[in-house]
């Protein structure tokens, strides 16, 4: 995450990454009588972390499933 601002400063609030990325620009607008841009947000969501969360997921989710499925094949007959 960084903030960019209108005297062209920067503050970066952890490593910056350039790979494996989404990235999105959030202006902040100082509003009176016009809308000025005073600064931009810039807010990154790691890719290998998004990608390992999903497949823990399905991964869970897998193993849920095989249980439900398993043992609804264990039908007492009379």
């Amino acid at each position: 995450m960084s903030i960019h601002d209108d005297s062209n400063q920067e503050w970066h609030f952890d490593e910056y990454k350039k790979t494996a990325i989404i990235e999105k620009p959030l202006p902040s607008i100082y509003t009176n009588h016009e809308n000025i841009p005073v600064a931009t947000l810039i807010d990154q969501a790691d890719l290998n972390v998004i990608y390992d969360h999903l497949e823990n997921k399905a991964r869970k989710h897998s193993f849920y499933s095989s249980l439900f499925y398993s043992s609804s094949f264990n039908i007492c007959h009379y």
